[in-house]
């Protein structure tokens, strides 16, 4: 999955309803959440990682490989919340297909990535592995580790609604819940070194391996 995405202020990827609330002077800080998801996995890190720019376009739009989907930005520590909503993706896996020839897809909300090398989001993915669709929750907090939401039921047209939240002192909470099933994930929190508040996104992603997006 090497080809170009185009990333801008706007695209009709017509999926995804996002709420990104900027405050340059936010002078009220809520506790850090410290709830613990109920049941969660660790995968391999570096799925999801900051956006890869190819290059900007003359509408002030940009082509990444990675990313397809809506980003705001702002000053260091104006990005306290990112909220989203949208129908999980079906997948049609070809016949006999291999697991050399795994494909995924990520669909999520989360706040940096783009002008740092943090992001702290959540979301789900459609994926084809070893020839069969595959759909999961997951939340990482780049760049530690990816965890899969295993108390979570995924399906193909399922509507998920996720937020994600700055506690303030660099610390993050993310939730998700699924909307069809009226499943909640809880809620999780972390501290992330670095995490500069300066976007929010909703964001498509053709994920990253030690091989490549």
């Amino acid at each position: 999955m090497n080809e170009k995405r185009t990333l801008g202020r706007r695209l009709g990827l017509g999926m995804f309803a996002v709420l990104a609330t900027v405050a340059l002077n936010a002078a009220a800080r809520t506790s850090p959440n410290v709830d613990r998801l109920a049941r969660f996995t660790p995968v391999a890190p570096g799925r999801h990682s900051p956006v890869k720019i190819h290059q900007r376009q003359s509408d002030s739009s940009w082509d990444s490989y990675n990313w397809s989907g809506y980003a705001v930005t702002g000053a260091a520590g104006s990005v306290t919340d990112a909220r989203a909503s949208w129908t999980v993706p079906p997948v049609s896996c070809p016949i006999g297909s291999k697991p050399r020839q795994n494909q995924y897809s990520s669909f999520w909300v989360g706040i940096d990535g783009f002008n740092d090398n943090t992001v702290e989001q959540i979301g789900t993915d459609s994926d084809c592995q070893r020839g069969r669709p595959t759909y999961y929750a997951w939340f990482e907090f780049y760049p530690n580790p990816m965890f899969i939401i295993n108390s979570v039921t995924i399906h193909p047209n399922d509507v998920i609604s996720a937020e994600v939240v700055s506690n303030g002192g660099g610390w993050f909470t993310v939730s998700l819940t699924n909307v069809t099933t009226n499943q909640p994930s809880g809620s999780v929190s972390t501290q992330v070194p670095g995490a500069q508040q300066s976007s929010a996104e909703w964001i498509a992603e053709a994920p990253s391996s030690s091989s490549g997006v």
